[in-house]
């Protein structure tokens, strides 16, 4: 008697522990088949992060080559706004949207050649300016926006801005 109640308990043991192991494989295969189909999502938002951070560097490298183009613009299109009657008449297009104009900066402003084999329709760069007179320093913040194509994961495709901002310290060359 005492054997027979031996044997079923290493029967309801090995039973139990089978059970478990078909629990967590029925839950591992279910997680594993919903990451399937995230993982094409998260592709594409990796591809535009890349993407939008590639243009900004590209953006910063021509603040870095026409820092003075791109000051005069800025400062331009501020006092502009400010008080427009001390500022000479508009020319059509201003200084700022020439610097940023898409026939000067193909590279910079929805150039499809440059985004083939990702799925973006459209992208866009925009340079802002803060400055801090007391400290000398101005920080340029980048601006890229990225629209991504609709596709089967996607339907309606998104849309995402991503901001670098860059510090740097202004002296006077005399």
């Amino acid at each position: 008697m005492k054997s027979f109640t031996k044997h079923g308990m290493a029967l309801v043991v090995v039973l139990t522990f089978s059970m478990v192991i078909l629990i967590l494989g029925t839950s591992y295969i279910q997680s594993f088949s919903n990451y399937k189909k995230n993982n094409p999502i998260h592709l594409e938002r990796i591809q535009a992060d890349f993407f939008a951070q590639g243009i900004s560097k590209i953006a910063l490298l021509k603040f870095k080559k026409f820092p003075a183009d791109f000051y005069h613009a800025y400062l331009y299109d501020v006092a502009s706004k400010k008080d427009p009657k001390n500022v000479p008449p508009k020319p059509a297009p201003t200084p700022l949207q020439v610097f940023h104009q898409e026939s000067l900066n193909p590279v910079l402003q929805n150039n499809a050649t440059l985004s083939s084999g990702i799925p973006i329709s459209m992208y866009s760069t925009t340079y802002e300016l803060t400055n801090t007179k007391a400290y000398n320093s101005d920080g340029l913040l980048i601006t890229v926006t990225v629209k991504m194509n609709p596709t089967n994961e996607i339907p309606n495709g998104f849309q995402q801005s991503y901001q670098t901002l860059v510090e740097a310290s202004r002296t006077r060359i005399l």
